[in-house]
């Protein structure tokens, strides 16, 4: 039981310590994102496959004020080596639908009709899972379908009106559920 005690305690340190030293040092919001998109630029973008490589993409870019030629071709590639429908490591779609609204004029008409195309066909821009996973496949369903707003033929044959209807449902059910009855999962994942 004192082992137990001891590792619980050296788990909970090393989650909650961070953290801690994180809100110290930047107190406010856009502190902590800026060490967050930091942190992003880190990773590497270049492997088509990366596995934080739309995160790294999207800080590149937010750091260079969209001017980043290389991470806008990224960014518009890279569904193109996946199988139809598999979107890549989870918070990729919600990177990838913020670049898409943010640097919209970075991209050729090509690149967006490509992309288009790709994410129209992802399955899992309505699907459930825990409150992070939920949250990045819904707000990134909303962007898409807010981007592209009269498109038809989304996952499930759903217009994009229909896909935002969704999504603003799934967001709004899922952030009453956290906040209301404090019900959450592992927000760390």
């Amino acid at each position: 039981m004192k082992n137990f005690l001891h590792s619980a305690t050296l788990v909970i340190a090393a989650f909650f310590l961070p953290q801690a030293a994180m809100a110290q040092v930047n107190p406010n919001f856009d502190g902590r994102a800026k060490l967050a998109m930091d942190a992003f630029k880190a990773y590497s973008a270049e492997g088509q496959n990366a596995r934080m490589g739309a995160l790294a993409a999207a800080a590149r870019l937010k750091a260079n004020n969209g001017n980043d030629q290389a991470m806008i071709n990224y960014i518009a590639s890279y569904y193109d080596n996946r199988k139809p429908g598999e979107p890549g490591y989870w918070p990729s779609l919600s990177s990838v639908a913020w670049v898409v609204g943010k640097y919209r004029d970075k991209f050729t008409p090509t690149q967006l009709n490509n992309l288009k195309t790709k994410v129209k066909g992802l399955s899992n821009l309505v699907s459930s899972g825990t409150e992070n996973h939920t949250l990045n496949y819904q707000v990134a369903g909303y962007l898409f379908a807010q981007h592209w707003p009269n498109e038809t033929g989304w996952h499930g044959g759903r217009t994009s009106t229909q896909l935002m209807d969704a999504t603003r449902a799934n967001l709004r059910n899922i952030i009453s559920s956290t906040a209301v009855w404090n019900y959450c999962t592992n927000w760390t994942e």
